[in-house]
Protein backbone atom coordinates (compact mmCIF):
# COMPACT_ATOMS: atom_id res chain seq x y z
CA UNK A 1 0.00 0.00 0.00
CA UNK A 2 2.45 2.21 1.22
CA UNK A 3 4.33 1.63 -2.45
CA UNK A 4 0.90 2.37 -4.12
CA UNK A 5 0.73 5.24 -2.24
CA UNK A 6 4.57 6.92 -3.37
CA UNK A 7 3.22 6.08 -6.79
CA UNK A 8 0.45 7.62 -7.01
CA UNK A 9 2.45 10.72 -5.47
CA UNK A 10 5.03 10.11 -7.85
CA UNK A 11 2.11 10.27 -10.89
CA UNK A 12 -0.03 13.20 -9.26
CA UNK A 13 3.35 15.33 -9.43
CA UNK A 14 4.02 14.45 -13.16
CA UNK A 15 0.17 15.12 -13.43
CA UNK A 16 1.87 18.93 -11.98
CA UNK A 17 4.57 19.05 -14.25
CA UNK A 18 2.51 18.33 -17.10
CA UNK A 19 0.47 20.53 -16.49
CA UNK A 20 2.83 23.48 -15.50
CA UNK A 21 4.33 22.72 -19.13
CA UNK A 22 0.83 23.15 -21.00
CA UNK A 23 0.01 26.22 -19.34
CA UNK A 24 3.85 27.46 -20.59
CA UNK A 25 3.16 26.39 -23.84
CA UNK A 26 0.15 27.92 -24.16
CA UNK A 27 1.24 31.25 -22.74
CA UNK A 28 3.97 31.19 -25.63
CA UNK A 29 1.09 30.43 -28.35
CA UNK A 30 -0.29 33.82 -26.50
CA UNK A 31 3.17 35.65 -26.92
CA UNK A 32 3.52 33.89 -31.10
CA UNK A 33 -0.15 35.03 -31.96
CA UNK A 34 0.40 38.35 -30.60
CA UNK A 35 3.47 39.08 -32.16
CA UNK A 36 2.09 37.60 -35.48
CA UNK A 37 -1.00 40.26 -35.13
CA UNK A 38 1.76 43.35 -34.17
CA UNK A 39 3.55 42.02 -37.65
CA UNK A 40 0.93 41.85 -39.39
CA UNK A 41 0.21 45.49 -37.92
CA UNK A 42 3.61 46.58 -39.36
CA UNK A 43 3.18 45.43 -42.37
CA UNK A 44 -0.13 47.44 -43.00
CA UNK A 45 1.66 50.17 -41.78
CA UNK A 46 4.08 49.75 -44.60
CA UNK A 47 1.92 49.14 -47.31
CA UNK A 48 0.28 52.16 -46.87
CA UNK A 49 3.54 54.15 -46.62
CA UNK A 50 3.85 52.49 -50.21
CA UNK A 51 0.83 53.54 -51.54
CA UNK A 52 1.68 57.24 -49.80
CA UNK A 53 5.02 57.27 -51.53
CA UNK A 54 3.37 55.67 -55.02
CA UNK A 55 1.09 58.42 -55.05
CA UNK A 56 4.15 61.55 -54.41
CA UNK A 57 5.96 59.99 -57.29
CA UNK A 58 2.62 60.09 -59.32
CA UNK A 59 2.44 63.88 -58.47
CA UNK A 60 6.09 65.02 -58.85
CA UNK A 61 6.24 63.14 -61.66
CA UNK A 62 3.32 64.90 -62.94
CA UNK A 63 5.44 68.24 -61.67
CA UNK A 64 7.98 67.26 -63.89
CA UNK A 65 6.47 67.15 -67.14
CA UNK A 66 4.91 70.16 -66.45
CA UNK A 67 8.46 71.61 -65.48
CA UNK A 68 9.63 70.28 -68.72
CA UNK A 69 6.87 71.64 -70.74
CA UNK A 70 7.08 74.91 -69.74
CA UNK A 71 11.11 74.81 -70.25
CA UNK A 72 10.38 73.60 -73.69
CA UNK A 73 8.18 76.90 -74.60
CA UNK A 74 10.82 79.25 -72.55
CA UNK A 75 13.61 77.15 -74.65
CA UNK A 76 11.38 78.31 -77.77
CA UNK A 77 10.87 81.90 -76.80
CA UNK A 78 14.92 82.32 -76.51
CA UNK A 79 15.90 80.95 -79.58
CA UNK A 80 12.86 82.90 -81.04
CA UNK A 81 14.31 85.99 -79.20
CA UNK A 82 17.97 85.25 -80.30
CA UNK A 83 16.95 85.42 -84.46
CA UNK A 84 14.96 88.64 -82.97
CA UNK A 85 18.14 90.13 -81.77
CA UNK A 86 20.45 88.93 -84.19
CA UNK A 87 18.16 90.64 -87.04
CA UNK A 88 18.12 93.94 -84.36
CA UNK A 89 21.63 93.70 -84.45
CA UNK A 90 22.24 93.33 -88.01
CA UNK A 91 19.65 96.72 -88.44
CA UNK A 92 21.36 98.74 -85.69
CA UNK A 93 24.64 98.24 -87.92
CA UNK A 94 23.05 98.92 -91.44
CA UNK A 95 21.53 102.15 -89.55
CA UNK A 96 25.15 102.94 -88.10
CA UNK A 97 26.63 103.06 -91.57
CA UNK A 98 23.58 105.24 -92.98
CA UNK A 99 24.47 108.07 -89.93
CA UNK A 100 27.90 107.78 -90.24
CA UNK A 101 26.82 108.90 -94.64
CA UNK A 102 24.09 111.03 -93.04
CA UNK A 103 27.22 112.96 -90.63
CA UNK A 104 29.05 113.15 -93.97
CA UNK A 105 26.44 114.69 -95.82
CA UNK A 106 25.46 117.02 -92.78
CA UNK A 107 29.08 118.37 -92.33
CA UNK A 108 29.17 119.12 -96.36
CA UNK A 109 25.88 120.92 -96.11
CA UNK A 110 27.41 122.73 -93.32
CA UNK A 111 29.90 124.11 -95.56
CA UNK A 112 27.27 125.40 -97.98
CA UNK A 113 24.70 127.07 -95.27
CA UNK A 114 28.10 129.16 -94.25
CA UNK A 115 28.29 130.51 -98.13
CA UNK A 116 24.84 131.02 -98.41
CA UNK A 117 24.27 133.14 -94.43
CA UNK A 118 25.63 136.15 -96.42
CA UNK A 119 23.20 135.74 -99.15
CA UNK A 120 20.21 135.35 -97.36
CA UNK A 121 20.88 138.42 -95.01
CA UNK A 122 20.90 140.46 -97.67
CA UNK A 123 17.53 139.36 -99.31
CA UNK A 124 15.89 139.45 -95.88
CA UNK A 125 14.04 142.17 -96.83
CA UNK A 126 11.68 141.04 -99.49
CA UNK A 127 12.61 137.23 -98.63
CA UNK A 128 9.91 136.94 -96.13
CA UNK A 129 6.60 137.77 -98.40
CA UNK A 130 8.28 135.19 -101.28
CA UNK A 131 8.88 132.45 -98.84
CA UNK A 132 5.02 132.43 -97.08
CA UNK A 133 3.27 132.98 -100.82
CA UNK A 134 5.24 129.87 -101.82
CA UNK A 135 5.18 127.94 -98.70
CA UNK A 136 0.94 128.75 -98.60
CA UNK A 137 1.05 127.93 -102.38
CA UNK A 138 2.46 124.02 -101.61
CA UNK A 139 3.28 123.96 -98.30
CA UNK A 140 6.51 121.07 -97.57
CA UNK A 141 6.23 120.81 -102.11
CA UNK A 142 3.49 118.26 -101.33
CA UNK A 143 0.04 117.94 -102.58
CA UNK A 144 -0.80 116.48 -98.62
CA UNK A 145 -1.96 118.84 -95.79
CA UNK A 146 1.02 120.45 -93.81
CA UNK A 147 1.00 121.65 -90.26
CA UNK A 148 0.91 125.24 -90.15
CA UNK A 149 2.47 127.20 -87.07
CA UNK A 150 2.84 130.72 -86.70
CA UNK A 151 6.75 131.48 -86.51
CA UNK A 152 6.35 134.61 -84.93
CA UNK A 153 7.63 137.40 -86.67
CA UNK A 154 5.77 139.53 -89.36
CA UNK A 155 4.36 137.25 -92.01
CA UNK A 156 6.49 133.90 -90.89
CA UNK A 157 5.03 130.63 -90.40
CA UNK A 158 6.48 127.41 -90.22
CA UNK A 159 5.22 124.31 -92.16
CA UNK A 160 5.45 121.15 -91.56
CA UNK A 161 5.36 118.29 -93.92
CA UNK A 162 5.74 114.53 -93.12
CA UNK A 163 8.63 112.80 -95.49
CA UNK A 164 9.88 109.19 -95.86
CA UNK A 165 8.96 106.98 -92.96
CA UNK A 166 6.65 109.50 -91.21
CA UNK A 167 3.18 108.42 -90.71
CA UNK A 168 -0.49 109.64 -92.08
CA UNK A 169 -3.44 110.60 -89.27
CA UNK A 170 -6.43 108.75 -91.34
CA UNK A 171 -8.87 108.64 -88.14
CA UNK A 172 -10.58 110.60 -86.08
CA UNK A 173 -9.95 110.74 -81.76
CA UNK A 174 -5.68 111.50 -82.21
CA UNK A 175 -4.05 114.61 -80.82
CA UNK A 176 -3.47 115.48 -84.66
CA UNK A 177 -6.58 115.51 -87.06
CA UNK A 178 -7.01 113.23 -90.07
CA UNK A 179 -5.13 114.41 -93.07
CA UNK A 180 -2.03 115.63 -91.35
CA UNK A 181 1.50 114.61 -90.60
CA UNK A 182 1.55 112.10 -87.65
CA UNK A 183 3.62 115.26 -85.30
CA UNK A 184 2.02 115.54 -81.76
CA UNK A 185 1.78 119.06 -80.15
CA UNK A 186 4.98 118.31 -78.28
CA UNK A 187 7.28 117.68 -81.27
CA UNK A 188 5.35 120.80 -83.14
CA UNK A 189 6.64 122.79 -80.04
CA UNK A 190 9.91 121.94 -80.38
CA UNK A 191 10.11 122.37 -83.96
CA UNK A 192 9.10 126.27 -83.27
CA UNK A 193 11.74 126.74 -80.37
CA UNK A 194 14.34 125.58 -82.11
CA UNK A 195 13.54 127.37 -85.19
CA UNK A 196 12.95 130.66 -83.79
CA UNK A 197 16.21 130.48 -81.80
CA UNK A 198 18.53 129.96 -85.12
CA UNK A 199 16.20 132.79 -86.38
CA UNK A 200 17.21 135.14 -83.03
CA UNK A 201 20.76 134.14 -84.04
CA UNK A 202 21.42 134.85 -87.28
CA UNK A 203 18.70 137.63 -87.85
CA UNK A 204 17.15 135.66 -90.24
CA UNK A 205 12.76 136.39 -91.19
CA UNK A 206 10.56 135.02 -93.33
CA UNK A 207 8.87 131.35 -93.05
CA UNK A 208 9.96 127.81 -93.21
CA UNK A 209 9.02 124.62 -94.91
CA UNK A 210 10.23 121.77 -92.28
CA UNK A 211 10.11 118.10 -93.88
CA UNK A 212 10.41 115.57 -91.07
CA UNK A 213 11.53 111.88 -92.20
CA UNK A 214 12.47 108.51 -90.31
CA UNK A 215 14.96 105.98 -92.03
CA UNK A 216 12.67 102.26 -92.51
CA UNK A 217 10.04 104.31 -90.56
CA UNK A 218 7.41 102.64 -92.60
CA UNK A 219 8.58 99.03 -92.06
CA UNK A 220 9.32 99.91 -88.22
CA UNK A 221 5.71 100.87 -88.24
CA UNK A 222 4.34 97.30 -88.88
CA UNK A 223 5.63 96.22 -85.90
CA UNK A 224 3.49 98.81 -83.89
CA UNK A 225 -0.31 99.68 -83.45
CA UNK A 226 -0.24 102.66 -85.85
CA UNK A 227 -2.31 100.91 -88.32
CA UNK A 228 -4.85 100.00 -85.53
CA UNK A 229 -4.89 103.80 -84.45
CA UNK A 230 -5.18 105.27 -88.34
CA UNK A 231 -1.77 106.14 -88.26
CA UNK A 232 -0.90 104.63 -91.91
CA UNK A 233 2.41 105.04 -93.97
CA UNK A 234 5.06 105.03 -90.94
CA UNK A 235 6.05 105.97 -87.70
CA UNK A 236 4.31 109.08 -85.55
CA UNK A 237 6.22 111.42 -84.05
CA UNK A 238 5.81 111.86 -80.07
CA UNK A 239 6.81 113.53 -77.03
CA UNK A 240 7.00 116.56 -74.84
CA UNK A 241 10.70 116.76 -73.81
CA UNK A 242 12.64 115.19 -76.43
CA UNK A 243 14.06 112.69 -74.11
CA UNK A 244 12.97 109.04 -74.48
CA UNK A 245 12.15 106.76 -71.77
CA UNK A 246 11.93 103.52 -73.15
CA UNK A 247 9.01 101.24 -71.50
CA UNK A 248 7.50 104.11 -69.29
CA UNK A 249 4.42 103.20 -67.67
CA UNK A 250 3.29 106.79 -69.06
CA UNK A 251 3.79 106.32 -72.62
CA UNK A 252 1.71 102.58 -72.25
CA UNK A 253 -0.60 104.79 -71.05
CA UNK A 254 -0.79 107.09 -73.32
CA UNK A 255 -0.91 104.60 -75.60
CA UNK A 256 -3.99 102.86 -74.47
CA UNK A 257 -5.65 106.03 -74.05
CA UNK A 258 -5.08 106.53 -78.09
CA UNK A 259 -6.63 103.83 -78.71
CA UNK A 260 -9.53 104.20 -76.61
CA UNK A 261 -10.08 107.82 -78.11
CA UNK A 262 -9.88 106.16 -81.40
CA UNK A 263 -12.69 103.70 -80.73
CA UNK A 264 -15.13 106.14 -79.22
CA UNK A 265 -14.30 108.42 -82.42
CA UNK A 266 -15.22 105.35 -84.92
CA UNK A 267 -18.95 105.15 -82.36
CA UNK A 268 -17.51 102.50 -80.48
CA UNK A 269 -18.97 101.66 -77.16
CA UNK A 270 -17.67 97.89 -76.52
CA UNK A 271 -14.29 97.52 -75.74
CA UNK A 272 -12.28 93.69 -76.13
CA UNK A 273 -9.48 94.41 -73.57
CA UNK A 274 -6.17 91.86 -73.65
CA UNK A 275 -2.94 91.43 -71.91
CA UNK A 276 -1.46 90.51 -75.16
CA UNK A 277 -0.86 90.48 -78.79
CA UNK A 278 -1.54 86.40 -78.24
CA UNK A 279 -5.13 86.50 -76.17
CA UNK A 280 -5.65 89.50 -78.41
CA UNK A 281 -5.18 87.75 -81.63
CA UNK A 282 -7.37 84.57 -80.04
CA UNK A 283 -10.15 87.01 -79.63
CA UNK A 284 -10.24 88.66 -82.75
CA UNK A 285 -10.80 84.90 -83.66
CA UNK A 286 -13.52 84.40 -81.75
CA UNK A 287 -15.25 88.00 -82.19
CA UNK A 288 -14.99 88.61 -85.92
CA UNK A 289 -17.79 90.83 -85.86
CA UNK A 290 -16.35 93.82 -84.01
CA UNK A 291 -14.05 96.30 -85.81
CA UNK A 292 -10.49 96.42 -85.24
CA UNK A 293 -10.63 99.74 -83.39
CA UNK A 294 -12.48 97.45 -80.49
CA UNK A 295 -9.32 95.77 -79.60
CA UNK A 296 -6.92 96.88 -76.94
CA UNK A 297 -3.99 95.16 -75.23
CA UNK A 298 -3.90 96.68 -71.85
CA UNK A 299 -0.88 95.43 -70.55
CA UNK A 300 -0.65 95.21 -67.44
CA UNK A 301 -3.16 97.95 -66.72
CA UNK A 302 -6.05 96.92 -65.51
CA UNK A 303 -7.71 99.22 -63.63
CA UNK A 304 -6.26 102.41 -65.25
CA UNK A 305 -7.85 100.71 -68.85
CA UNK A 306 -11.18 100.24 -67.17
CA UNK A 307 -11.20 103.63 -65.88
CA UNK A 308 -10.12 105.19 -69.15
CA UNK A 309 -12.70 103.31 -71.22
CA UNK A 310 -15.61 104.19 -68.84
CA UNK A 311 -14.34 107.72 -69.22
CA UNK A 312 -14.89 107.84 -72.75
CA UNK A 313 -18.10 106.38 -72.50
CA UNK A 314 -17.71 102.75 -73.37
CA UNK A 315 -20.17 100.81 -71.75
CA UNK A 316 -19.86 96.85 -72.25
CA UNK A 317 -16.11 96.01 -71.49
CA UNK A 318 -15.16 92.06 -72.75
CA UNK A 319 -11.52 90.78 -70.56
CA UNK A 320 -9.98 88.47 -72.70
CA UNK A 321 -6.44 86.67 -70.57
CA UNK A 322 -4.59 83.70 -69.82
CA UNK A 323 -4.73 81.52 -66.70
CA UNK A 324 -1.71 83.03 -64.85
CA UNK A 325 -3.18 86.64 -65.13
CA UNK A 326 -6.62 85.61 -64.44
CA UNK A 327 -5.23 84.93 -61.19
CA UNK A 328 -3.58 88.08 -60.37
CA UNK A 329 -6.75 89.89 -61.76
CA UNK A 330 -8.99 87.85 -59.83
CA UNK A 331 -6.94 88.88 -56.48
CA UNK A 332 -8.31 92.39 -57.04
CA UNK A 333 -5.20 93.86 -58.20
CA UNK A 334 -5.34 96.94 -60.27
CA UNK A 335 -2.07 96.50 -61.95
CA UNK A 336 -0.55 93.18 -62.65
CA UNK A 337 3.04 92.61 -63.78
CA UNK A 338 4.94 90.94 -61.85
CA UNK A 339 6.89 93.79 -59.93
CA UNK A 340 3.83 95.16 -58.77
CA UNK A 341 2.21 92.20 -57.87
CA UNK A 342 2.55 88.97 -56.46
CA UNK A 343 1.29 85.74 -58.26
CA UNK A 344 -0.56 84.46 -54.75
CA UNK A 345 -1.43 80.43 -55.68
CA UNK A 346 -1.68 80.18 -51.73
CA UNK A 347 -4.86 82.47 -52.03
CA UNK A 348 -5.78 79.95 -54.97
CA UNK A 349 -5.97 77.29 -53.14
CA UNK A 350 -7.70 78.57 -50.77
CA UNK A 351 -10.44 78.89 -52.96
CA UNK A 352 -10.29 75.68 -54.21
CA UNK A 353 -10.80 74.32 -50.38
CA UNK A 354 -13.45 76.65 -49.68
CA UNK A 355 -15.24 75.41 -52.71
CA UNK A 356 -13.86 71.59 -52.77
CA UNK A 357 -13.17 70.71 -48.85
CA UNK A 358 -10.04 68.72 -50.59
CA UNK A 359 -7.06 69.36 -48.74
CA UNK A 360 -4.88 67.42 -51.20
CA UNK A 361 -5.74 69.85 -54.23
CA UNK A 362 -5.05 73.28 -51.94
CA UNK A 363 -1.24 71.30 -51.41
CA UNK A 364 -0.67 71.22 -54.47
CA UNK A 365 -1.73 74.45 -55.78
CA UNK A 366 -0.27 75.86 -53.32
CA UNK A 367 3.30 74.12 -53.91
CA UNK A 368 3.04 74.24 -57.73
CA UNK A 369 5.85 76.17 -59.28
CA UNK A 370 3.17 78.28 -61.51
CA UNK A 371 0.06 79.00 -62.51
CA UNK A 372 0.62 76.85 -65.73
CA UNK A 373 0.99 74.10 -63.72
CA UNK A 374 -1.68 75.01 -61.42
CA UNK A 375 -3.83 74.59 -64.88
CA UNK A 376 -2.69 71.67 -65.71
CA UNK A 377 -4.83 69.54 -62.99
CA UNK A 378 -7.45 72.53 -62.73
CA UNK A 379 -8.91 72.54 -65.92
CA UNK A 380 -9.80 68.88 -66.42
CA UNK A 381 -10.88 68.05 -62.93
CA UNK A 382 -12.38 71.02 -61.36
CA UNK A 383 -14.11 73.65 -63.68
CA UNK A 384 -16.21 75.49 -61.12
CA UNK A 385 -12.68 76.59 -59.57
CA UNK A 386 -12.02 78.51 -63.34
CA UNK A 387 -15.81 80.21 -63.15
CA UNK A 388 -15.01 81.41 -59.50
CA UNK A 389 -11.71 83.06 -60.93
CA UNK A 390 -13.82 84.87 -63.87
CA UNK A 391 -16.53 85.69 -60.92
CA UNK A 392 -13.88 87.22 -58.64
CA UNK A 393 -12.38 88.81 -62.10
CA UNK A 394 -15.52 90.45 -63.20
CA UNK A 395 -16.38 91.56 -59.56
CA UNK A 396 -13.04 93.39 -59.47
CA UNK A 397 -13.41 94.74 -62.87
CA UNK A 398 -17.27 96.30 -61.77
CA UNK A 399 -15.86 97.44 -58.81
CA UNK A 400 -13.08 99.76 -61.24
CA UNK A 401 -15.96 100.86 -62.80
CA UNK A 402 -17.99 101.64 -60.03
CA UNK A 403 -20.96 99.25 -61.35
CA UNK A 404 -21.48 101.56 -64.32
CA UNK A 405 -20.52 98.97 -67.38
CA UNK A 406 -21.40 95.90 -68.58
CA UNK A 407 -18.08 93.39 -67.86
CA UNK A 408 -17.65 89.90 -69.32
CA UNK A 409 -14.95 87.41 -68.79
CA UNK A 410 -13.31 85.17 -71.03
CA UNK A 411 -10.66 82.62 -69.85
CA UNK A 412 -8.21 81.19 -72.32
CA UNK A 413 -6.41 78.06 -72.83
CA UNK A 414 -3.49 78.30 -74.49
CA UNK A 415 -4.54 76.97 -77.82
CA UNK A 416 -7.10 79.70 -77.54
CA UNK A 417 -10.27 78.35 -76.38
CA UNK A 418 -12.85 79.63 -73.80
CA UNK A 419 -12.19 77.57 -70.83
CA UNK A 420 -15.31 79.41 -68.66
CA UNK A 421 -19.37 80.00 -69.64
CA UNK A 422 -18.20 83.47 -69.04
CA UNK A 423 -20.65 86.22 -66.94
CA UNK A 424 -23.25 86.87 -69.56
CA UNK A 425 -25.56 85.22 -71.99
CA UNK A 426 -23.76 87.23 -74.64
CA UNK A 427 -20.48 85.46 -74.53
CA UNK A 428 -22.71 83.32 -76.37
CA UNK A 429 -21.15 84.42 -79.71
CA UNK A 430 -17.62 83.29 -78.39
CA UNK A 431 -18.27 79.42 -78.75
CA UNK A 432 -15.33 78.18 -80.89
Amino acid sequence: DRDQRSDVRGQRAEDRDQRSEVRGQRAEDRDQRSEVRGQRAEDRDQRSDVRGQRAEDRDQRSEVRGQRAEDRDQMSDVRGQGAEDRDQRSDVRGQRAEDRDQMSDVRGQGAEDRDQRSDVRGQRADGGNQDAEQAQADPGGTSEKAIQLPLGGPGGWIWISRGEGVGLVTKPGLEVAPGFPAVSKGPQTMIVREIQEVFEQTAAAGSVAVEIFVPRGDELSRKTLNARLGILGGLSILGSTGLVHPLSHEAYQASIRAGIRVAAAVGLQTLVLSTGRKSERYAQGLRPDLPEEAFLQMGDFFQFTVQTALAHGMRQLILSVFWGKAVKMAQGFPHTHAAKSELSLKRLGEWAFDQYRDEELRRRIQTANTARQTFGFIRPCFPELIEEVGRRIRTTALDFAGNKADVQVLILDFEGKPVNTGQSSSLASFAP
